[in-house]
């Protein structure tokens, strides 16, 4: 199972359509952990309709407005999947993204962490994330960390790579160390993470 964990800060107003994305995958055996704190731009009233409807999402509140670390920890407790994603609100999944992800899972001999790109959209146009060059020039095999250091110089978004929960829960807060086994999924149109860029 995917755990994806999202960070319910509504600030643009994409949570709504962020979950939809989740919960519309051919892929099904996803769960949705939607984390709240008690900022004004958290919606309680959307997140607990949609965790009414649909058995696969669960709701963590924290007391107090805390940052995106204490907000991911919270989730990742939280989370009963193999693997984690983190998102926030203002992310869109494509309809075969977790599909895809789930078939290169497999097929890498279940990584510690999966890399992938995501794709910005602003204004009507969009642009491939910074990790999509490093990882099409990588194939698609799995590798050691230590094999293709230069994999781990791209931005390290949380939205662009899938982790093994294990691996995360086990790490001392704020130190996630590099793993042994890698896997990518190729920034291919089978599936691609985009993120609503926010306005200037």
């Amino acid at each position: 199972m995917i755990s994806v964990i999202v960070a319910a800060h509504d600030l643009q107003g994409q949570l709504e359509v962020c979950l939809n994305s989740i919960l519309n995958q051919s892929f099904r055996d996803v769960e949705v952990v939607a984390v709240l704190d008690q900022s004004a731009e958290c919606p309680a009233d959307l997140v607990d309709d949609y965790a009414r409807r649909d058995g696969r999402v669960s709701v963590v509140r924290l007391t107090g407005v805390v940052g995106i670390g204490r907000i991911r920890n919270a989730g990742a407790e939280r989370a009963a999947g193999d693997y984690l994603l983190f998102l926030d609100s203002d992310h869109i999944i494509g309809g075969e993204t977790l599909q895809a992800m789930g078939d290169q899972l497999q097929s890498a001999d279940e990584p510690d962490v999966l890399l992938f790109g995501h794709t910005r959209l602003h204004r009507g146009r969009a642009w491939p994330g910074a990790a999509a060059g490093l990882l099409a020039r990588q194939g698609r095999e799995p590798f050691a960390s230590i094999d293709q250091p230069e994999l781990f110089g791209a931005p390290a978004y949380s939205w662009d790579r899938l982790i093994r929960r294990d691996l995360w829960i086990r790490q001392e807060p704020g130190r996630l160390q590099v793993p042994g086994l890698c896997g990518w999924l190729g920034c291919d149109g089978v599936g691609r993470i985009t993120g609503q860029a926010r306005a200037s």
